[in-house]
């Protein structure tokens, strides 16, 4: 389209002027604007005046030629028009030089009297960061961050100098986010921001809080809790010992949630790989005889047959529970040998206690519509939703424990800028209302839109005596129908000698599953060390292995055995832990160290969670609950949650 000079082209170029003009207003200067806008009118200006003259010249040997020249055009009749290149390109270029004075100009214009654009300078400092304080995010407080130098060279002005320490603030400079490129998309991303506050401490409530940071939220992170029980490790002469439930954790494809978190708080060094005998399973039975699962693989091969050809008619009740749903396909013996005793592994419970469609709700729906257990178990593969059938699946820890996740996770969160950690000091009391919630920290107060309990059902009873609703009348079932939460204690044992006391066969022996007896608690025995403990100063990366050697200062244990039991009593523990070893192992000599925790374990109920989430939501709308990590034992399903949960927040 060329540039005419009519009435209807020069209100439309006006009108898309004025638009961008009016767009950009919301993020840079308004006096800046105004400038630009006035030096694009002049260029259009002076190109409308070029065009003309380039037209007038053009037309006045047509007009010597062909005086009767009508506005109606044919087309043949610009095939004998003569073209005068040479003048075609002395137009284009002009026009080419007129927009680069224009430019210039604009270039030109001064700007250091303007607030929004700092004037050029020669200013440099070079020193040594030795300090980064954050803002403390209060509302009347500087939003810059200060920064301390130690050991620095400074030019000010041309002249240089030395200096051994310095300080000074940076005030963060943020460009608009193109999302936010219109004033409707910008008004809605600041209302997504919310100020939300977090109780809790452990594992779950650091990764709830990193997910909702992503989503540019401002999280406040209350540490009530001294101790994560989920993950913990304890340290003695260079040996790490972890204590805490999670031992290993599946290290899935780059697309996993736990890949994910490691790349983010940049742990991926971090992480060894367990030792290629760690899928190595077999059992013990009553009499201190142990087996292996193949003796079972033809029974397991026609029970699963029957299924698929007879298990239509079996029904599938809403609340049945894994016992009632297994015991119908497999018999006594098959269901008693195998799958009972990785269940209480795996759970830390009975599979009496294990509600099929709470903790498996995709399978059971595929059994409604397959009737049949292949069938199911092969669209779940297909699907990739299980970590079961997941294809060069890898088992991962951490080099100098596991606690390490947990430390790095609060060395990244002090870094966000829109999360702030805080360790109560004095009394804590809570005050839910209808326009927010307010916490006291002894003088201090903090007030939030919302406030999340990353808590255990325990846990979450004992701290809810310090809060208060906004309505005067108590509800007893806040309180009451946390007991409906039973509650298995496990007793989890590290044993380690300092020397290899097990034969080379045993060292094999990666889990050894304990059928149910009279004789003792014990459940499992887990044996990863495989002669040769892992070097715990120096980790590795993910895609190697190294085992390590002993250290040359010493006091590594070559042997360290991981008992998990249903006995509370400790002195019981020791001493049934005693006798395996002597009469089932043949170990004579006594340990050289054992360290014991009882741990609390939750069978999780969807009526129940639920149910008890509705008169939370009923007492106060801005009160929500976060304890997936209590009930759940796969740690790749829990991040899969906190992302979720994040995002509906």
């Amino acid at each position: 389209m060329s540039l005419l000079k009519d009435s209807e082209l020069e209100e439309v170029h006006r009108k898309i002027i004025d638009g961008t003009i009016e767009k950009c207003s919301q993020f840079y200067n308004t006096r800046i604007l105004e400038a630009i806008k006035l030096r694009w009118l002049k260029i259009y200006e002076r190109k409308l005046q070029v065009t003309e003259r380039g037209s007038n010249q053009s037309g006045v040997p047509q007009q010597k030629g062909a005086p009767n020249v009508t506005d109606d055009f044919e087309d043949d009749e610009f095939e004998d028009a003569e073209v005068e290149e040479k003048e075609i390109v002395e137009l284009e270029e002009h026009v080419q030089d007129d927009e680069a004075d224009e430019l210039n100009e604009l270039d030109e214009i001064s700007i250091s009297d303007l607030s929004d654009v700092d004037p050029p300078t020669s200013n440099v400092i070079v020193g040594i960061c030795d300090k980064i304080t954050k803002p403390c995010g209060r509302r009347n407080a500087s939003s810059n961050w200060k920064i301390k130098l130690k050991g620095g060279l400074m030019k000010v002005e041309g002249k240089e100098m030395f200096f051994r320490s310095l300080q000074g603030e940076l005030e963060p400079f943020c460009f608009p986010s193109p999302m936010a490129s219109s004033p409707g998309r910008a008004r809605l991303m600041a209302k997504a921001s919310k100020s939300i506050c977090i109780v809790g401490g452990g594992v779950d409530s650091l990764c709830l809080a990193l997910y909702l940071s992503k989503n540019k939220h401002h999280v406040k992170l209350l540490n009530v809790k001294r101790k994560c029980s989920l993950i913990d490790s304890a340290y003695f002469n260079h040996n790490v010992i972890e204590v805490g439930r999670h031992y290993t954790f599946p290290l899935g494809g780059p697309a996993s949630r736990f890949n994910e978190l490691l790349r983010w708080v940049t742990a991926e060094d971090e992480v060894i790989l367990s030792n290629p005998y760690a899928n190595n399973l077999s059992y013990l039975d009553e009499f201190g005889r142990i087996y292996r699962v193949n003796k079972f693989i033809l029974k397991i091969l026609f029970y699963l047959l029957k299924d698929h050809l007879f298990g239509s008619s079996i029904p599938n009740p809403k609340d049945e529970r894994m016992d009632s749903f297994l015991s119908k396909r497999f018999d006594a013996n098959l269901f008693e040998s195998v799958i009972r005793p990785y269940c209480f592994h795996y759970f830390g419970y009975s599979p009496r206690d294990v509600l099929m469609r709470s903790h498996f709700p995709n399978f059971m729906d595929r059994m409604g519509k397959e009737k049949s257990l292949i069938k199911a178990l092969r669209t779940i593969a297909k699907k990739g939703s299980s970590p079961i059938f997941a294809q060069k699946k890898k088992i991962g820890k951490f080099a100098k424990g596991n606690i390490t996740l947990v430390n790095k996770l609060r060395d990244h969160l002090e870094l966000c800028s829109n999360v702030q950690v805080i360790t109560p000091r004095g009394d804590l009391q809570i005050r839910c209302m209808r326009r927010g919630v307010k916490v006291r920290l002894g003088r201090k107060s903090i007030k939030c839109e919302q406030i999340i309990f990353c808590l255990s059902p325990p846990e979450l009873k004992d701290l809810l005596r310090n809060v208060t609703f906004e309505e005067k009348k108590k509800d007893a079932l806040v309180k009451k129908y946390l007991s409906k939460f039973r509650s298995h204690a496990v007793r989890i044992s590290n044993v380690c000698f300092a020397k290899n006391v097990l034969p080379f066969s045993h060292s094999l022996e990666s889990l050894l599953l304990f059928k149910r007896n009279k004789q003792n608690k014990l459940i499992s025995l887990l044996y990863d060390r495989n002669i040769f403990p892992p070097q715990c100063d120096e980790p590795s990366g993910l895609d190697e292995d190294h085992p390590g050697e002993p250290s040359p200062e010493g006091g590594l244990y070559e042997t360290s055995l991981r008992f998990m039991s249903r006995e509370t009593d400790e002195r019981k523990s020791v001493e049934e832990i005693n006798a395996f070893l002597r009469g089932v192992l043949g170990v004579q000599e006594k340990p050289d160290m054992l360290i014991s925790h009882v741990h609390r374990v939750f069978p999780f109920d969807a009526r129940a969670d639920q149910a008890y989430k509705k008169i939370i939501s009923r007492k106060s709308q801005r009160v929500r609950l976060f304890w997936t990590f209590y009930f759940f034992r796969s740690f790749e399903f829990c991040l899969e949650e906190a992302k979720r949960f994040s995002d509906s927040v």
